[in-house]
């Protein structure tokens, strides 16, 4: 088989285009291969359906909860944490004092259970003769140990008024102290607990309770009297549970048709009652009995459950203030990316997205409508905002990508202490807000340049006459003299934090890049007065001019823990050397080029190389078929007894004269012989009109031609029946088949 002569012309065309179409492939391939692994790490990664918890309330029940809260309002905060838990998460009672004892063993939460849960919290006793904190980290631990669930937050709330004075027969308090900071509370962090601490009243060891919250990277709170526990434990949900918030503002709280369900939370004064009314203008109060509605009335605060809230502005009655908020149930959340714990003076980034389920939202006509904010206020002190402002997505103000519906902006806090972030959602028919506390803290390590003056040249006078009384004994122990003490210097200090204590080998350089763009390693050493303060003068840069200049620290500690840290860069300029001067030893660094980045160029050559060689093939192939060497189609040879059969009936269809003057031919409708006129005409045919020899030829002749029709049709009715077994063969009528013949 050969091609055409007009597809023979078309093959170059056709494999160029081929080769073409190749190369395409190849750079949409690249291109694709990119674009998915610059977006493989998504920085605002989808919520989870509703996040679980498994919570452990660790109360005091010591002796001096009499004297600090007598009218037991510390039950009502925890009962209030417990109104805010929802089906799926877990719920542990534990009260401790000279030991720890679980009321109530960690088990999933039924809102159905919240009268049980109200009574096992205030069975919680108070006539403890020690505060033993450590035998309640240890109990919590070995809660989650034995009943341990993956995909939930371990969270402890451990709550206490006093310090932290464990039974003497257990050991000293300073080894019972090692202990529990060294050993049961780090690892209580490794297997993922955090424990989040309440201290009220003065006499609580608010010292101890934050260090125990920061080492497991929780957060400490701090409530001056009992009034203000129920606030402390609000805020505390928030921070473990980081629900979708609704705030109360003077047109109350504006619920939208996707909240599936909403939790009021109303501060009131005391003695006092709050109503909430309906957008329908219907009041819903303490005595309301509906389905769907639990309600629960502190001494000051309100907890109100509503499943399937009315769309609207739900209003509130019976308060002075707007102090409250309402966590929701709610397909449209909001997702924030903030750490718990930033350093002092470092630029941190904020960022936010909306969530509708699974999928963030990014349409484009949204970008105009929605308006995000952020207010971050101190919660240790009293204080306006001390940050605040919106939150872009035009690239600028730390945003990474312009129009991805990732909100962002740039925050700075120098103050070192405990705040809280409040971000804002707000567009025509809904409202989302999130609140997160955090801790600022000092940074790991700081570098800063002090000016020293030069030493009295009177105090060098007196120590010298000191040296010669003593005989110069004391000459020959000291440490060799610095050449620089009595010179007026810069000195450059850094300032390791409190978090460097636990770790056991501490090694902190100074890096230093001169004019001429040359690196340089100088290495410090801590002072005698402060192990976590390392200090080295200007004399250690080796020539005068300009340097940019920063620290960095390699920490080791124990299982092989490291972190490294680096302080951001700052400018320095050495003044001109003076004479005399001591001049310190600097490492330089080799200058090494940056590796330079991937290239997809060799991919695309390789593909292309491949789809050419392919096509090569190809084209050899065609030209194969085109010269006549390839294989050509079989041709098929009829079957030799069905030719044979129209051969023969053609024949016999000749030799039939048809008389076209018969008066059956006439008439403008046909006439259709049947076989008994056509016997009829035989038997009235007259005498003498044919011969005896050609009436006995014609019936010799139609006799053979009968015969010959016979065979044909037995021999394609075997054939038949052989490719057909299954066909059942229908009886022939032979007195039918005579007379066919006979007509024919």
């Amino acid at each position: 088989m050969s091609l055409p002569k007009s597809a023979k012309n078309k093959l170059p065309v056709f494999f160029a285009c081929y080769v073409l179409r190749a190369m395409l492939l190849s750079l949409s391939i690249v291109a694709l291969f990119s674009s998915v692994t610059a977006s493989a790490e998504d920085p605002l990664p989808p919520p989870e359906s509703e996040e679980s918890i498994d919570a452990i309330l660790m109360l005091d029940a010591s002796g001096s909860m009499l004297l600090t809260d007598p009218n037991h309002l510390r039950n009502q905060g925890a009962k209030l944490f417990s109104r805010f838990l929802k089906e799926g998460d877990r719920l542990a009672i534990v009260e401790f004092s000279e030991e720890a004892k679980v009321i109530r063993p960690l088990s999933p939460f039924d809102p159905k259970q919240i009268e049980s849960i109200a009574k096992n919290i205030d069975s919680v006793g108070e006539k403890g003769a020690y505060t033993d904190i450590l035998a309640a980290a240890k109990k919590a631990t070995e809660l989650f140990e034995t009943n341990f669930r993956e995909h939930a937050s371990q969270v402890v709330i451990l709550l206490s008024d006093g310090k932290f004075e464990p039974d003497p027969k257990l050991g000293s308090l300073e080894a019972l102290t090692q202990n529990l900071m060294e050993q049961t509370i780090p690892y209580a962090r490794s297997i993922g607990i955090k424990f989040y601490t309440l201290a009220f009243s003065e006499q609580a060891d608010r010292e101890l309770l934050k260090e125990i919250a920061v080492g497991t990277g929780g957060i400490n709170w701090y409530a001056k009297n009992p009034d203000e526990i129920h606030s402390s434990y609000a805020d505390l949900f928030l921070a473990v549970k980081k629900p979708q918030l609704v705030p109360l503002t003077k047109a109350g709280f504006q619920i939208d048709e996707d909240i599936r369900e909403a939790t009021f939370y109303i501060n009131r004064e005391k003695n006092s009652s709050a109503s909430l009314i309906r957008p329908d203008g219907s009041i819903l109060s303490q005595e309301s009995q509906e389905p769907g509605l639990r309600w629960f009335g502190g001494e000051n605060f309100d907890v109100v459950t509503v499943l399937s809230p009315m769309p609207g502005n739900w209003q509130v009655s019976g308060i002075a203030s707007t102090d409250g908020f309402a966590t929701v149930l709610t397909n449209l959340k909001l997702v924030t990316d903030w750490s718990p714990s930033i350093n002092a003076g470092e630029k941190v980034l904020l960022q936010v997205r909306l969530y509708d389920s699974q999928k963030p939202v990014v349409l484009p006509e949204m970008a105009g409508v929605v308006q995000y904010a952020f207010f971050i206020t101190p919660t240790d002190r009293i204080s306006e905002p001390v940050a605040k402002g919106q939150l872009y997505d035009d690239g600028t103000h730390g945003d990474k990508e312009a129009k991805d519906a990732i909100f962002s902006s740039e925050i700075t806090i120098s103050q070192v202490g405990d705040y809280k972030l409040r971000v804002v959602a707000r567009g025509p028919t809904f409202e989302r807000n999130q609140q997160m506390p955090f801790r600022v803290k000092p940074p790991f390590i700081a570098l800063s340049i002090y000016h020293k003056k030069a030493e009295s040249q009177a105090l060098r006078t007196i120590m010298e006459m000191q040296e010669k009384k003593t005989g110069g004994e004391e000459k020959k122990h000291k440490k060799p003299e610095d050449p620089n003490a009595y010179r007026d210097r810069d000195i450059i200090r850094v300032q390791l934090s409190d978090d460097a204590k636990a770790f056991k080998t501490l090694l902190v350089n100074l890096l230093a890049t001169n004019e001429k763009n040359q690196e340089m390693i100088l290495p410090m050493k801590a002072v005698a007065q402060d192990p976590f303060v390392y200090e080295i003068d200007e004399f250690a840069l080796p020539a005068p001019g300009k340097y940019e200049m920063k620290a960095v620290v390699l920490a080791t500690g124990a299982k092989g823990k490291t972190a490294q840290e680096m302080t951001a860069p700052i400018q320095y300029t050495k003044k001109a050397s003076s004479e005399g001067e001591q001049v310190g030893e600097a490492v330089f660094v080799e200058e090494k080029k940056p590796p330079a980045p991937p290239s997809h160029l060799i991919p695309i050559l390789l593909m292309t190389v491949v789809n050419c060689v392919a096509g090569f093939f190809g084209f050899m192939l065609l030209r194969k078929v085109q010269s006549g060497d390839a294989e050509t189609m079989p041709v098929f040879t009829p079957i030799s007894l069905f030719s044979a059969g129209i051969e023969s009936l053609r024949s016999r269809s000749q030799q039939v004269e048809i008389n076209l003057d018969d008066p059956r031919f006439e008439g403008s409708i046909p006439h259709i012989i049947s076989d008994q006129e056509l016997s009829a005409e035989g038997e009235a045919k007259p005498e003498g009109e044919e011969t005896a020899d050609s009436i006995a030829g014609n019936e010799e002749e139609k006799k053979t031609a009968s015969a010959d029709i016979s065979d044909i049709d037995a021999e394609l009715t075997s054939l038949l029946s052989e490719d057909s077994p299954d066909q059942t063969e229908e009886p022939k009528d032979e007195s039918r088949e005579e007379k066919d013949g006979e007509g024919a």
